[in-house]
């Protein structure tokens, strides 16, 4: 009798339909049949046999017969190449992972040996190493107990091309929803989709993770290609947050501008952090990061909030090869919030009255009653009081306007339940009278509105991730402090107290109940009473004088990087916020030490450097200008004789305040080779952290409270794959390509 390879425990694919389909072509009585009819018995109970069937002309129906229920070894596990066996104390069969980290040290980790089964195995090599099989087709297991899957049986599956197609589409819609893995396991989500589309194979939950994990490393080589081709110089924000998990992460992001001047904007790593989270803890896992994207010697600035381990970080930074002159930029819209927090000091007690008042609203009961009020008084749009939140930038200036939006609807809701006959209705209505606010601090109120309005227009100005924002920040609040200039006494020594008003850390403010009539200073850390009303006397000017003062602290000495940002912005490049002549002076020379440094390829270059101007044009450019900002600009040099860059690019007249910087040095790159390179350096760098902070928003909702079990690795690579998706195709091209793992 012919012998059959025999392999306990392998898994045969066995598909009844096919079954039916042989036993109906009539070939059940040949002599093959007969013969190979009783293999089947030497398989151990539990396992089935593969049957082969043939759709060809009659011609191969021998062959075919032939090749029936024949055992084929299958072939052997990817997994043995990084797993031995060996036997564990009680004698059981075991494998052990030997694969070496960078330090050469065996990860070691073991599994028990269950007949044949590799999915631990395969699942460790991905989740803890990124190894996945370089042929693993990864198509996933149909449904066993769904009426799903003997209604999709009988439609012919799509091409690979459009399978994959869908599973893109079906992985870009988990990421951007922030879907949990187990999503395409749900049986109502594969019911709807095999009614939309039958012929669509709904991958299982360890294909997805493939799918990232493949992508993951397929678009951090393609990022890496980018950089390399498109990146001279990077500035990257940072931060650190906490998960739900409780889980430290530091979030990185990149900056650049492209030589067809275009901003990109890219997450780079997201990695978990553990604690303590000092600064040299830090220093280590950031220079980890630009040494494993090859940016040493590339990176311009860091822009980081004002944290004291921040700021220490940077000192054991510029000790690292490859990084001694990366600068730190302190983000702008944290420090502008600094300095609100420490205006508002002498209001104080307000800020603490209104957030009492704006709590009593956060209850369901008391939000449907102002709501009919709203209703009762044709507001248009039916508004909620919004929590004030301290380390929230401009949570203070929305919290405000929104209640004093809904001051005429609190103010008639007071006085409907103090005259109604409902004894409950009636007690909230003399708590609410209690805590209400006075007509004077109303006023104030309102007033406070005024001055923080500006501040927020300018956080979110300067929060852009897609335009210039850096060259305009010192312009813009310089112009601040000479509007507040004009309404207050410059009496700067008062409220310069370093160690009190002027720390760098934003305090996070206790939560108050509407009971509470005492609340603890963030000034003096003592208890004040909100009891009664504040004595709004003098109280404006000195939230005035608070906020001049802190921003004369803070931006005294402005930082290098945002004057030469300005400096090369065409529409800033005069220097008018700069009072002092000698500091003009000192900082266009830089600019020239700066350029006989650049090296310019010649195809990159005109035999005539100097532009040609149009003079009409350019006084209508002028005169719009002036009628925008009201300040003097440069006259063009119509005959400019040939000289260096700087001088050249300086007579120039000033750009249009609507004029996109970026354009402006795109049309004129080649006739200012190396300052055009110098652009691109400075006007990449982002005023602001906001990218990284925006990173941790959608880390809060990735790894949400349901979600806190969320592989810290996965989840990083789900949010590259997330963030980057509009800067590149995030999807690896073929899952089951042999894709280099780093």
């Amino acid at each position: 009798m012919e012998n059959f390879d025999y392999y306990p425990g392998e898994d045969f694919d066995f598909d009844p339909i096919l079954e039916l389909q042989n036993q109906a072509s009539g070939s059940s009585d040949t002599p093959h049949e007969t013969f190979c009819s009783p293999a089947t018995t030497r398989k151990p109970p539990g396992t089935q046999t593969t049957l082969s069937f043939s759709t060809n002309s009659t011609k191969n129906k021998g062959k075919a017969d032939r090749d029936k229920n024949i055992y084929k070894r299958k072939k052997p596990s990817f997994t043995q190449e990084y797993f031995e066996k060996s036997i564990n104390d009680k004698g059981d069969e075991i494998r052990i992972c030997k694969i070496l980290d960078e330090s050469g040290k065996r990860c070691g980790q073991e599994y028990k040996n269950v007949g044949s089964s590799t999915g631990n195995l395969i699942a460790h090599l991905r989740d803890k190493h990124e190894i996945v099989a370089q042929d693993d087709t990864a198509v996933s297991k149909k449904p066993r107990n769904s009426k799903i899957t003997s209604f999709a049986r009988n439609c012919r599956p799509h091409s690979k091309h459009i399978q994959k197609k869908r599973e893109e589409v079906t992985l870009k819609w988990m990421l951007l929803t922030n879907q949990p893995l187990s999503a395409v396991t749900n049986e109502a989500y594969r019911e709807k989709m095999a009614e939309f589309d039958p012929s669509f194979v709904v991958p299982g939950e360890q294909k997805i993770k493939t799918m990232i994990v493949k992508s993951y490393n397929y678009n951090r080589q393609n990022l890496q290609n980018l950089l390399t081709e498109t990146a001279e110089s990077v500035s990257l924000t940072m931060d650190l947050w906490s998960s739900r998990a409780k889980h430290g992460y530091l979030g990185v992001t990149a900056t650049w501008i492209t030589p067809d001047f275009e901003i990109k904007d890219v997450m780079l790593e997201n990695k978990y952090v553990p604690s303590p989270h000092s600064s040299d803890v830090i220093t280590n896992k950031l220079y980890r990061c630009i040494k494993d994207w090859n940016l040493e010697q590339r990176v311009t600035s860091i822009t980081t909030d004002n944290g004291s381990n921040m700021v220490a970080m940077f000192r054991l930074l510029n000790q690292k090869s490859g990084c001694e002159d990366v600068k730190r930029l302190s983000c702008t819209a944290h420090t502008i919030q600094l300095a609100i927090g420490k205006g508002l000091a002498p209001a104080e007690i307000l800020v603490a009255r209104a957030r009492r008042l704006i709590h009593f609203f956060q209850y369901q009961k008391q939000v449907e009653r102002l709501e009919q009020v709203q209703k009762k008084l044709d507001y248009v749009d039916i508004m909620r009081c919004i929590q004030d939140v301290s380390t929230r930038w401009n949570s203070t200036y929305y919290a405000w306007d929104r209640l004093f939006f809904l001051k005429d609807a609190i103010i008639q809701l007071q006085a409907d339940l103090c005259t109604s006959t409902d004894r409950e209705s009636k007690k909230d209505g003399n708590k609410l009278k209690r805590i209400l606010l006075s007509d004077e601090e109303w006023s104030l109120l309102d007033q406070l509105i005024d001055i923080l309005m500006p501040f927020e227009e300018a956080t979110r100005e300067f929060s852009g991730n897609t335009y210039v924002t850096l060259s305009q920040t010192i312009p813009t609040i310089k112009a601040k402090i000479f509007d507040l200039a004009s309404e207050v006494p410059q009496n700067v020594g008062e409220f310069l107290d370093e160690d009190t008003v002027f720390d760098s850390e934003i305090v996070e403010t206790r939560p108050i109940d509407f009971d509470d009539d005492e609340v603890i200073s963030n000034i003096t850390k003592e208890n004040i009473s909100i009891k009664n009303s504040l004595d709004t006397t003098g109280v404006l000017e000195k939230v005035k004088q608070n906020i001049y003062n802190a921003l004369i602290y803070y931006w005294n000495i402005p930082n290098d990087l945002g004057l030469m940002a300005g400096l090369l912005d065409p529409y800033y490049k005069n220097l008018d916020f700069i009072e002092i002549d000698t500091e003009k002076e000192r900082i266009i020379q830089k600019l020239r030490d700066e350029i006989g440094e650049v090296v310019v390829p010649e195809s990159e270059t005109l035999n005539n450097p100097a532009p040609s101007i149009d003079i009409e044009s350019s006084i209508r450019s002028h005169k719009e200008y002036r009628q925008r900002r009201q300040s003097k600009t440069k006259k063009a040099i119509p005959n400019m004789v040939i000289c260096d860059e700087v001088t050249n690019y300086l007579s120039l007249p000033l750009a249009l305040e609507t004029e996109n910087p970026l354009d402006w040095w795109r049309i004129r790159s080649q006739n200012f080779p190396k300052l055009a390179k110098l652009a691109r350096k400075y006007l990449a760098i982002p005023a602001t952290s906001v990218s990284s902070e925006r990173l941790f928003s959608d880390a809060g909702n990735l790894i949400s409270a349901k979600r806190t079990s969320l592989d810290t690795k996965l989840a990083g690579q789900m949010l590259f794959l997330k963030r980057n998706i509009k800067t590149m195709k995030v999807f690896a091209p073929e899952w089951d390509e042999n894709i280099e793992i780093n």
